[in-house]
């Protein structure tokens, strides 16, 4: 696994170009991303050995009983068609405000698809940055 020293911070907006960007996302003045429409997401290409995403303190879950929906899923996979194939590479999570949502923390540095949803209809999820290892690259999906 990398060193945690190893790693620094980007606001989500930086990381994530408007190309990478589906649904409705609002940036706040530091750069954090939101969404609160269901079947929002993020994509890029990733290469690196650590991703993570903080989640934003205006992350809020509305409605708590909804049937066990969580609130976001995590794709990922060497392609865009690989990650949306291989179901096994899907996680779900139900963050809480401020909190760290490990992608991945690895020791080989492999280009990877990379795709957050918003699955939850009735929540709201704040993206505030990403923590990336120090030498590593992120590109749109388009590219």
């Amino acid at each position: 696994m990398a060193s945690s020293t190893d790693h620094r911070r980007l606001s989500a907006a930086s990381c994530v170009p408007l190309s990478g960007r589906f649904g409705r996302w609002t940036i706040s003045s530091s750069g954090s991303l939101t969404a609160s429409w269901s079947s929002a997401c993020l994509e890029f290409f990733f290469t690196g050995t650590k991703l993570a995403i903080i989640i934003g303190e205006n992350t809020e879950r509305k409605d708590k009983e909804n049937g066990g929906t969580q609130m976001l899923s995590i794709l990922t996979g060497s392609t865009k068609q690989e990650a949306l194939l291989n179901r096994s590479s899907w996680r779900v999570a139900d963050p809480q405000p401020c909190s760290e949502v490990l992608i991945f923390d690895r020791v080989d540095r492999e280009r990877t698809f990379v795709r957050i949803v918003l699955i939850d209809w009735a929540s709201k999820l704040e993206v505030d940055t990403f923590i990336l290892d120090e030498v590593c690259s992120y590109i749109s999906p388009s590219v």
